[in-house]
């Protein structure tokens, strides 16, 4: 579905280069949840951006389904870290579900099949006539997930999607993105920088190093599912694996030199 090839990422300004992804390459097979995990400033947010053809890679490749990104790929949707920024607040829930909708199909008919669709998924049908700032943060959160959704993805990349809510809400939504995950068939590549959350969400959990960034180690999450938040996360194997990438940042945590 996805492969980074040798991702680089540099920045100039005033004759002076700053390296910040060096070498990454990875890649995240049909129907993956993969995590993505590092120390602040390693460069996960600029990858995810690459990936999402937002931004150009330095050097390196990535593909999706075998065709370079140039562009924003069709079948993708993105879900952002700061909702209240990427909600439009003059818009209704429902337009802002259906958004992306009205340029890619045609029918008004199907657009309004989706949009309750991608509303009932993330359990907001009742509020489609409402206006996001009407909505807590968490519902917010879930109005971007239901426009994700609505244009019914094949690779969802999510940055730090549930950081901006509380523990608690944060917990009813990565229980919320197992759900849509299974219901809608996807692959999601998840940035986050908690490591708690990577283990819970994902089938790996992908590592970086301090920037400028390569790729310390992946580590397979052989936790069973269905997962729960009690069950799975007293499992004495959660704990292992949550000790396993957090060694694993922490000795990568030295930064390598940087290119000038």
């Amino acid at each position: 579905m996805l492969e980074v090839r040798s991702f680089a990422k540099r920045y100039e300004s005033r004759g002076t280069v700053t390296e910040a992804v060096r070498d990454v390459s990875f890649s995240v097979e049909q129907g993956e949840l993969l995590c993505v995990v590092g120390p602040s400033g390693c460069g996960k947010s600029t990858l995810l951006r690459s990936v999402a053809g937002l931004d150009r890679p330095t050097s390196g490749e990535i593909l999706v389904n075998g065709t370079p990104v140039t562009e924003p790929p069709e079948n993708m949707g993105v879900v952002f870290q700061d909702y209240s920024r990427s909600l439009l607040p003059w818009m209704t829930v429902s337009r802002n579900v259906r958004l992306p909708l009205d340029y890619k199909v045609a029918d008004a008919g199907e657009r309004q099949a989706a949009t309750l669709r991608a509303l009932e998924a993330v359990g907001l049908a009742g509020f489609a006539d409402h206006y996001p700032w009407q909505l807590s943060g968490g519902m917010q959160q879930r109005v971007a997930i239901a426009r994700a959704l609505a244009v019914n993805p094949t690779l969802l990349l999510m940055d730090e999607p549930f950081a901006s809510v509380d523990a608690q809400t944060r917990a009813e939504l990565e229980d919320l993105l197992l759900q849509v995950w299974q219901e809608f068939g996807m692959t999601i590549v998840l940035v986050t920088h908690d490591i708690d959350e990577s283990v819970y969400l994902g089938d790996r959990v992908l590592v970086l190093s301090r920037p400028p960034s390569t790729v310390a180690t992946v580590v397979p999450v052989r936790l069973p599912r269905p997962r729960n938040q009690l069950d799975t996360k007293h499992d004495s194997l959660f704990a292992d694996l949550r000790t396993e990438v957090l060694s694993a940042i922490g000795a990568h945590g030295q930064s390598a030199p940087a290119a000038h």
